[in-house]
């Protein structure tokens, strides 16, 4: 009886079998491990998208971290090297500022005239103006030959000689023993150089000091013809004229006359 029922129970399992094969039906054991691995299939999808997503999370967090962290460090960088770059404009244009300063100064602080308070003498006879100090006194009333003196120091300035007249300078030496030394000097924008006179005597009433130097400082028209124009100066005795030497000398130097 036992056999029987197993038999049946082989029988009943074949026929399923069959049946199974014959209507092209899955029998549930078949359909268990299917959706089994359908599950572990879309398991590993979801593995994968999480991974994605999370890749994709670290890699914005890191942009976020570089624009937000690194660029404010450039940015801090970039006003750093401004500012630095503003400090040198800054200390440059504050030096220019000084160098304009100092020249401004320069300029504006003027070199003394070395001629303040001395007078003006303009001869308009001869076409020439000077300088001299209060200190000496001035003799124009021959117009063909101006004197200034101090003491026994002289200097007389004018024409030299015409026809029937002798003109302004010296006409010669006496008979003495004289000393020649070399002068130079600037009148006008010219230079000059002469020899000045030591006659060894003694001072005397001539008129003429033992000290004496001529200075012919061109031509110019007079009376349609043309004449010397110069000046000489003389003083005795020279020690005393020496005390006076750069007095005479800057007046010489003041003359501006028409070439």
């Amino acid at each position: 009886m036992q056999n029987f029922e197993q038999g049946q129970d082989n029988q009943q399992k074949d026929i399923s079998e069959y049946k199974t094969k014959d209507t092209g039906q899955v029998s549930v054991d078949n359909v268990k491990p299917m959706e089994d691995k359908k599950e572990n299939s879309n398991k590993k999808y979801l593995l994968i998208i999480a991974i994605s997503l999370i890749l994709i999370f670290f890699v914005l967090i890191g942009y976020l971290v570089y624009f937000v962290f690194l660029k404010d460090d450039d940015k801090g960088n970039g006003k750093t090297e401004t500012s630095e770059t503003s400090s040198q404009i800054s200390t440059s244009s504050s030096s220019l500022s000084t160098s304009t300063s100092i020249v401004s100064t320069a300029t504006s602080t003027s070199v003394p005239d070395p001629y303040d308070g001395w007078l003006t003498y303009a001869n308009d006879l001869l076409g020439y103006t000077m300088k001299y100090p209060p200190s000496y006194t001035l003799d124009d009333s021959n117009e063909h030959c101006v004197y200034f003196r101090k003491g026994v120091v002289s200097l007389n300035i004018g024409r030299g000689y015409m026809e029937d007249d002798f003109g302004c300078f010296r006409t010669g030496v006496g008979a003495y023993e004289i000393e020649y030394t070399p002068k130079n000097y600037s009148v006008d924008g010219n230079d000059y150089a002469i020899e000045e006179w030591y006659e060894k005597h003694e001072c005397t009433d001539s008129g003429y000091g033992n000290i004496y130097g001529r200075l012919m400082l061109g031509k110019i028209l007079f009376e349609e013809s043309e004449v010397d124009f110069g000046l000489e100066y003389s003083g005795c005795p020279r020690d005393t004229f020496n005390t006076e030497r750069g007095t005479i000398n800057k007046i010489i130097e003041s003359v501006v006359w028409g070439k």
